[in-house]
């Protein structure tokens, strides 16, 4: 009777250790290293961006959307404006070029260059996040922007450099480390020369009215872009002729124009090992060269990810796979404005009294 209960102690004690061990390992399944020196960064996520606070030239705060689609560290020039005194800065009309958004809603900024005031030659910035991350920065200056929170705009790639982003939405953070246990899933990305965002090379299926579509990359990684996925009117055109669509034209007070946009919804999307449902694809007249389409922050956001700048590898981690909140319809609730339908176009605006539309 004896040997019985050593050999059933055995047996509990081994089924024990056995879940010890699977528990242990599935918790570290994305775990960063911690006997490495690192850098937190509080973030801000409101309205699917990311938002930094920073300190420039030692006392003026203002938050900075960070994007990992842009090159440069930009100001808005109305910010510049109201704090002139305090920054000594004086913009260069002379020089200028455009800065153009890669989500599909051609945006046209003015970009300026930024020069001291009073004396021929550029003028760097002293920026400053948090308590001990500081950059000599020369920013140069956009037109009019559509961001009511941010005073400009951050690089991602200028804030990790040659070390690992690891952003958590969920967690609100950013750290910034030198190394990674590599237990997570991971893709190879470049950066891509046009836009200076990570671009991955692989495969997005796409699963709508119970047929299946294979694209094949490279997609570029955009923290500036809200939305799902944004591919090209040509591969709508040519490969997913079939998946269905509907377009509309979106009337913008702060941009002063009106543009005219094709989208699917409630489509089901494997990017790798990501499983999302009720994505939403938005389809651009143009995308930069080479590039097959843009996975933005609507994905993103989902999952816990790092970007490693140093060997151009992309880290992420899911559990599960996510659902979007609900599927996507539209009315007047969803978008918060009125909508007017006419013939098969879809017009957003405001209601004037009389019944008529302000585009």
């Amino acid at each position: 009777m004896t040997m019985y209960k050593q050999i059933i102690l055995i047996f509990l004690f081994s089924i024990d250790g056995i879940s010890a061990f699977s528990q242990k390992d599935n918790t570290q399944a994305f775990v960063f290293s911690n006997n490495v020196k690192y850098n937190s960064v509080t973030l801000n996520y409101i309205n699917d961006r990311i938002y930094i606070p920073v300190t420039i030239e030692n006392g003026i705060e203002c938050n900075l959307f960070l994007d990992s689609g842009i090159n440069n560290v930009l100001l808005d020039s109305s910010f510049i404006a109201r704090n002139r005194t305090k920054l000594n800065l004086a913009i260069n009309s002379h020089n200028k070029y455009y800065y153009t958004s890669i989500d599909g809603n051609y945006r046209f900024y003015p970009t300026l260059f930024i020069w001291k005031k009073n004396a021929e030659r550029k003028r760097s910035l002293k920026i400053q996040i948090g308590n001990s991350i500081v950059f000599e920065e020369h920013p140069i200056a956009s037109g009019k922007r559509d961001d009511a929170i941010a005073s400009g705009i951050f690089p991602l790639h200028l804030l990790a450099k040659d070390r690992i982003a690891n952003i958590d939405v969920e967690e609100k953070k950013i750290t910034l480390l030198d190394k990674i246990d590599n237990k997570s899933d991971s893709i190879h990305f470049e950066m891509d020369p046009s836009t200076s965002a990570p671009s991955i090379n692989t495969s997005i299926r796409i699963h709508a009215n119970d047929t299946s579509y294979l694209l094949n990359g490279p997609f570029l990684l955009d923290l500036g872009f809200r939305g799902d996925l944004v591919l090209s009117e040509s591969v709508l055109k040519n490969q997913l002729n079939k998946v269905p669509n509907q377009e509309f034209s979106y009337a913008s007070a702060t941009i002063g124009n009106i543009s005219t946009v094709k989208e699917s919804y409630n489509i089901s999307l494997d990017i790798d090992n990501i499983h999302t449902k009720n994505a939403t694809i938005v389809y651009s007249k143009s995308l930069p060269p080479n590039i097959r389409g843009i996975i933005g922050m609507g994905i993103l956001k989902h999952i816990n990810f790092a970007v490693d700048y140093h060997k151009h590898f992309f880290h992420y981690h899911m559990e599960y796979p996510f659902i979007q909140n609900a599927p996507r319809t539209v009315d007047e609730k969803s978008f918060g404005i009125n909508l007017i339908k006419k013939s098969s176009l879809l017009y957003i605006g405001r209601i004037r009294k009389g019944g008529k539309a302000d585009l």
